[in-house]
């Protein structure tokens, strides 16, 4: 599957604050996308730092990875990552238990940090509406 990068204006938003999207492409059957709201929600602030929260998402799952911890929790106030050290699991912040299980994405460590940090290296470009990449993922 591809995920697709771009620095959206919407006029839903009511402001001209260009903001960074994420979505998949040719996803699998199961699969949410959560991820791609993990990365994106910026809960109502339009100066979001969407860079910022992308590094300390890879810092936890590198840490994760590497054995220095046993697992992470990166949550924002709607969407909650646990990275263990051979999986990541994505939900909505505000789901039971038994829903996290149907509703969630489980997903590689490995393919989660090749997406993060080409989410990290999109952002680091700067805002451009005229900006479109897409690269190959490897999520499930």
């Amino acid at each position: 599957m591809k995920a697709r990068f771009e620095w959206l204006q919407k006029w839903s938003w009511d402001d001209d604050v260009l903001r960074p999207d994420c979505a998949f492409v040719g996803e699998p059957a199961g699969f949410k996308g959560c991820l791609q709201w993990v990365l994106t929600d910026h809960g109502g602030d339009p100066d979001f730092p969407y860079l910022e929260w992308a590094e300390e998402g890879l810092q936890k799952l590198e840490s994760v990875r590497r054995g220095e911890v046993p697992e992470e929790d990166w949550s924002s106030n709607s969407w909650s990552c646990d990275i263990t050290p051979h999986q990541v699991n994505c939900y909505f912040t505000f789901l039971d238990d038994s829903e996290i299980e149907k509703e969630g994405d489980v997903m590689s460590i490995k393919g989660v940090e090749a997406m993060l940090k080409a989410w990290i290296t999109f952002l680091r470009k700067g805002p451009d509406l005229n900006r479109v990449e897409e690269i190959e993922v490897h999520l499930t």
